[in-house]
């Protein structure tokens, strides 16, 4: 425990429900405003007592006594006072109550705005950090931050948690980020084996920055394949495309081939009534049924399965000519 200020000479007491009570702790921590004392007794009297009394079984009180009298006061039933007290051995002495006060209370509620200010800057420049001193002082980290933005002389490099380890003051740039990552994956490669605790221990960082590091060079992993796996369905598709292009131009070709021929052709045989010209028509007729068939055939778009290889739904749904199978 933390040491309290030397004790006075004389310490407060009061009478409650038959008991006597004396404050040994007086004088540890600064005495409430008359603002902060209405506020409190506000408070008891819409809530009751909601934070615990130390009190030996004797009655000395090493905390909590401006609840105790301010609840004597308002004239509380013993029984809701004595349902908030943490009873201490009779054993405690007056020292360890006036060091449990001062650790329970100093530099926490009874702090004002400066003062709590001041506390923040002398913790940071010991190199606590900021959750640690908000740990301390009863405040969010948020606080301890904003207190601390506001005074100067605070910079340090490295601050200790409340688990006792060193860490970097401030948040690492984008290139330490990634040179951590990569030394991450350098020892997940060299290890297989190893846990998280391990190869945090090894860089000398949290399980929380490992665990997050592994999660982000899972995620850029899944990222690249995911891209290495779209351009090489890309540049499939082109190829398909172009080979595609290719038989449908051949295809073309040919149908223009055949109805050049079919235009040329004369008396073909047919029937024995028909003329030249019902004969020339009748040939051109059939051709030009061959060449609806050939042109269904063409290519209209690229299979997403095969990419135009010409698998078997190819065949039945005249993605690819029908002669390529």
């Amino acid at each position: 425990m933390t040491a309290a200020p030397t004790p006075p000479t004389t310490f407060p007491e009061l009478t409650y429900a038959g008991r006597r009570f004396v404050h040994v702790a007086d004088g540890v921590v600064r005495r409430m405003t008359e603002a902060e004392r209405d506020a409190l007794s506000e408070s008891i009297g819409a809530y009751g007592i909601r934070q615990a009394l130390h009190v030996t079984e004797d009655g000395r009180v090493g905390d909590g006594w401006n609840r105790l009298a301010l609840a004597a006061d308002l004239g509380l039933p013993w029984a809701d006072v004595a349902a908030a007290v943490a009873w201490l051995p009779a054993a405690t002495t007056d020292a360890q109550l006036r060091a449990l006060s001062y650790d329970l209370n100093h530099a926490r509620r009874h702090l004002a705005p400066a003062e709590r200010r001041a506390e923040v800057r002398r913790r940071r420049g010991a190199g606590e950090s900021f959750r640690a001193i908000g740990a301390a002082l009863g405040v969010s980290e948020a606080t301890a931050r904003g207190d601390s933005s506001t005074a100067q002389g605070c910079a340090v490099e490295t601050v200790v948690g409340r688990d006792g380890k060193a860490r970097p003051a401030g948040r690492p740039d984008a290139a330490a980020v990634a040179a951590r990552r990569a030394e991450v994956a350098r020892l997940r490669d060299l290890h297989p084996g190893a846990t998280v605790a391990e190869l945090a221990a090894r860089l000398g960082v949290s399980v929380g920055t490992v665990s997050e590091d592994l999660k982000a060079i899972r995620f850029e992993a899944e990222l690249s394949a995911a891209e290495a796996a779209e351009a090489a369905a890309e540049r499939l598709g082109r190829v398909a495309r172009v080979e595609m292009r290719r038989a449908n131009a051949a295809i073309e070709s040919a149908c223009r081939q055949l109805l050049a021929a079919a235009a040329a052709v004369r008396g073909v045989p047919a029937d024995p009534w028909l003329d030249a010209r019902g004969r020339r028509k009748a040939a051109l007729a059939k051709v030009r049924g061959g060449l609806m068939l050939l042109r269904a055939a063409k290519c209209r778009r690229v299979c997403p399965g095969c990419g135009g290889a010409c698998c078997r739904p190819c065949r039945y749904t005249g993605r690819v000519p029908g002669g390529a199978a």
